[in-house]
């Protein structure tokens, strides 16, 4: 016989072998039950005997495994009970129902010795084998199944990466919203980790670059150090300084076939530490913890909006008997000050554990989590036969209903709110709405500037911006026109062009208000803090990321400004005030060349459209390189001038939970800068104040063709009084954040000579001011107290109201 033909044979048998096989894997389904009361046995223990395969039960008792063809002994456990083994054989039905019977143990007399508590020893072996365990491991990888379960009052809305939520009149909580997905997760010691979301599944209310809440992504070991929540770093019930942080009680003994288990309670000695409280359970011998059970205790529970954080995980020996997390669930209840009731589930069940691999130096980089490619299109069948926590009969009936109202047509008024600031005619076309079309200034007067936008929903590259602008004082009707385009796989890659015949602001790059500020302190007040100009501009610019680490920009305008005036003096109140002076701005025609690099050391994630840089837990570094030139001679710009900025922000973790924040920028200049292009100090307005700003400094107060500033603050979150011990307030919930802003300026002389108007201070010596701040996390105002350092005279001292909204 021909030998390419028994090749071709040999290849074409083993390809339907391998098929055949697939076909016949064994899908096992089980009940797990207590045999006396024959209640359900949540979240028990399923071990397939000389593997890595396992999985845990869902609330309702019920397990799903899926094992390749051949003969399997699965061991059912169940803290308390004695374990059951079942055979799967081939052919054979592979449906169980399994009573566990309850065991009770007898123990023996303990002996209490005064001042020794027994739980004590035990936590601090327990300790001592963590540290063992986790020596013995240099890496691992495995496979996590994770569903999560929106609760609400209402049906929830969801786009891009936010969840809406309404107010209901029933607080009865139902679920409107799931999310699965399959996994694998990479991990080495000490810190190095990635994963490969390869399966995702979710409720048609709910977008897929969301679904990112993995077995890896989520999962808090409590065999490590340091787990957070909430932002906070908090001792786990074996950390290596647990002992001087919680107290605990042994308060029972447990049986597992013949494993001895102490069950021990613990909660954090001062009441008023974050922290948890619950149960641990432990085993005899080699002191293992096997389980965790434990809820944030109120002090970690700021300003009192969930009703309950539970968090559940479970353990089982595997290679070298290493305990390994085989699930996590965490069961959030949310009820914020009364009307918002919402809950939040995670269930997440891990297998396949290959531990101590070799990877490749090169296998763990920035990208630490990465959607593949198809893994939101997996169909029906891969969904049955894939491993999973088997659904409830509620969670079933949620899909059917969700997906049956998603399917329903949405009309204009199901989108329409008076009170929106966008009107949204479909997934793409959207509108300003009625409340932020209009707007107010001293040199535009009244203006109605409505705005219309697309963004491609579907594969989210496109974006297209239109807006008018019509003044009734100056009688000019204004335009802005513009559009991107995102390329590249992961969209890293932006194209942008615009057009504008528009106003804009004197200083406007330290500019932190929004034109809402204005227009109501210009209305009420008859104080308007921007000066404003006119500008004619093309820009065109491109954005692209290289070697992971730098973001390159490219860019190129040709502009007009010319100076603007006040042309109206309408306000509601204050009649008999008069306008602020509107600084003119130099008349200023030509080209301007711009380029610049950031450097970014912060991984990142792909969620199957983005690249999403994370900030991590230990805090990062971004640097930044800005240049900008334009010359007469060779671009045909009225100046001749070149502008460079350096910038470093950071943010590292101070002591306890704390967070230390920082901003260095440095700008330097050459040639006849146009005066709206200075470097300005970014200022305040009278009682109000934003961060990274100088307090008592006003907008526009001090400027120059060559700056320098620091701003450093030191965030204590809730843990400042309670650090002091301060009665009442410690309990308060209130975030105190220090800090210290400084600056360098400078003008040439040679522009000093040529200004049409002056700082009203120079800082060729260091300028200080320094304060703190107040805040309660429900309360959406921060107070703010700052005091000059030196160059004091008449405004030494300021207290400000910080708002998202202002």
């Amino acid at each position: 016989m021909n030998k390419h033909l028994i090749t071709l044979i040999i290849f074409l048998t083993t390809l339907m072998t391998a098929r055949f096989s697939s076909a016949q894997d064994i899908f096992v389904r089980g009940k797990i039950t207590d045999k006396i009361t024959g209640e359900p046995l949540s979240f028990a223990n399923v071990r397939v005997m000389e593997s890595n395969m396992g999985t845990s039960a869902n609330q309702d008792g019920v397990f799903e495994l899926l094992l390749r063809n051949g003969n399997h002994r699965l061991v059912v456990s169940y803290l308390g009970y004695l374990s059951d083994t079942l055979l799967v054989t081939p052919g054979k039905p592979a449906h169980f129902e399994i009573a566990l019977a309850p065991v009770s143990l007898q123990l023996p007399e303990v002996t209490i010795v005064p001042g020794i508590n027994p739980a004590i020893r035990i936590i601090q072996e327990a300790i001592k084998a963590k540290a063992g365990r986790n020596e013995r491991i240099s890496s691992y990888s495995f496979t996590a199944y994770t569903k999560g379960l929106i609760r609400t009052t209402t049906d929830i809305s969801a786009r891009d990466n936010s969840v809406s939520i309404g107010v209901g009149e029933d607080d009865t909580l139902k679920i409107t919203g799931l999310l699965e997905n399959i996994s694998k997760g990479y991990f080495q010691a000490p810190n190095k980790y990635r994963e490969e979301i390869i399966a995702q599944k979710q409720s048609a209310n709910v977008p897929s670059s969301i679904n990112r809440l993995t077995g890896n992504r989520i999962i808090q070991s409590f065999y490590n150090d340091d787990i957070e929540f909430l932002g906070r770093r908090l001792p786990g019930p074996i950390d290596t300084e647990a002992l001087d942080y919680y107290d605990y009680l042994l308060r029972d003994s447990l049986f597992q076939d013949n494993l001895k288990v102490y069950l021990i309670e613990f909660e954090t000695r001062d009441k008023s530490d974050p922290g948890f409280y619950g149960s641990v359970y432990i085993a005899d011998g080699k002191y293992d913890m096997l389980k965790v059970d434990a809820r944030l205790n109120s002090a970690a529970n700021t300003a009192g909006i969930f009703e309950e954080v539970r968090v559940f995980q479970q353990y089982l020996p595997y290679e070298d008997g290493i305990y390994m997390p085989i699930d996590y669930r965490l069961f959030v209840q949310i009820n914020f000050l009364g009307l918002v009731k919402a809950g939040f589930e995670i269930g997440s069940i891990m297998s396949e554990y290959d531990i101590n691999l070799v990877y490749k130096d090169d296998f763990f980089g920035r990208n630490i989590q990465k959607v593949v490619s198809g893994a939101a299109f997996k169909d029906s069948l891969f969904w049955k036969s894939a491993q999973k926590i088997p659904y409830t009969a509620e969670e079933i009936s949620a899909y059917t209903r969700i997906d049956s109202l998603e399917s329903i047509p949405v009309s204009f008024w199901d989108r329409f709110s008076i009170l929106s600031g966008r009107i949204n005619f479909s997934d793409d076309f959207a509108s300003d709405g009625l409340i932020t079309i209009y707007e107010f200034n001293r040199m535009r007067g009244h203006q109605l500037s409505p705005g219309f936008y697309y963004d491609d929903s579907d594969g989210k590259r496109l974006s297209l911006n239109g807006q008018i602008n019509y003044g009734f004082a100056d009688k000019r009707l204004l335009q802005n026109f513009g559009g991107s385009y995102l390329s590249g796989d992961y969209r890293t890659t932006k194209t942008s062009f615009s057009y504008r015949n528009d106003q804009e602001v004197i200083f406007g790059e330290s500019d932190n208000y929004n034109a809402f500020t204005s227009t109501v302190t210009s209305l009420f007040g008859k104080y308007d803090f921007r000066s404003y100009f006119y500008r004619k501009a093309i820009d065109a610019d491109i954005k692209f990321e290289f070697a992971e680490i730098f973001n390159i920009r490219i860019g190129y305008t040709n502009t007009t400004d010319n100076p603007g005036g006040i042309n109206s003096d309408y306000s509601f109140f204050a009649k008999d005030k008069t306008y602020p002076v509107n600084l003119p701005a130099d008349r200023y025609s030509g080209n301007i060349f711009r380029a610049g690099v950031t450097l970014d050391y912060r991984n990142y994630i792909e969620d199957g459209f983005f690249r999403r840089r994370v900030s991590g837990s230990s805090g990062y570094d971004i640097w930044g390189v800005d240049f900008e030139f334009a010359n007469n001679s060779i671009m045909k710009s009225d100046r001749d001038f070149s502008k460079i900025s350096l910038s470093l922000d950071g943010r590292k973790n101070g002591f306890r939970s704390h967070v230390i924040n920082y901003r260095v920028s440095s700008n330097f200049s050459t040639g006849s800068l146009p005066v709206q292009t200075y470097f300005s100090l970014p200022g305040n307005i009278n009682g109000l104040g934003k961060s990274e700003s100088f307090r008592t400094l006003k907008f526009g107060e001090v400027f120059g063709d060559k700056t320098s500033t620091l701003f450093l603050e030191y965030n204590f979150n809730d843990d400042f009084f309670r650090m002091l011990s301060v009665p009442l307030l410690k309990d308060a919930n209130l975030f105190v954040t220090f800090y210290l802003s400084s600056a360098l300026t400078s003008i040439r002389d040679e522009n000093l000579s040529s200004l049409t108007f002056v700082p009203s201070e120079m800082f060729e010596k260091p300028f200080y001011e320094s304060g703190f701040s107040i805040a309660h996390p429900l309360f959406p105002l921060v107070f703010e107290f700052t005091w000059k350092l030196n160059y004091r005279n008449g405004n030494n001292f300021t207290f400000g109201i910080n708002s998202f909204a202002f």
